[in-house]
C-alpha cells in the first residue's frame, strides 16, 4: 500500500513511510517500517517493523517511533 495516498493517513508523520528507518522507543530496536498489512481509512496505532537485513518482524505504537536517520543500527 502506498502510505502517502491513503486516505486519512496525513495525521501520521511525514518521515514515516515504507521502509524507512526508525527507533522502536519502547525496546531500543531499530528497525524498518514495513507495508500495512491492510487497508483502513483511519491511520494505524501501529506500524510493522522488521530488523534492517531481515528477521522477525514485531509491532510497535506509532508514537512511540523515531526517525533512526543519525541513529547508530543496534
Amino acid at each position: 500500500m502506498n502510505v502517502e495516498a491513503a486516505v486519512g493517513w496525513s495525521s501520521l508523520p511525514e518521515w514515516l513511510t515504507v521502509h524507512a528507518p526508525v527507533i522502536d522507543t519502547g525496546t531500543g530496536r531499530r528497525g524498518e517500517v514495513q507495508p500495512w498489512p491492510y487497508y483502513s481509512e483511519r491511520p494505524p496505532a501501529s506500524a510493522w517493523l522488521r530488523p534492517e537485513g531481515g528477521g522477525k518482524e514485531w509491532m510497535a505504537p506509532i508514537d512511540g517511533l523515531r526517525p533512526a536517520r543519525d541513529h547508530p543500527a543496534t
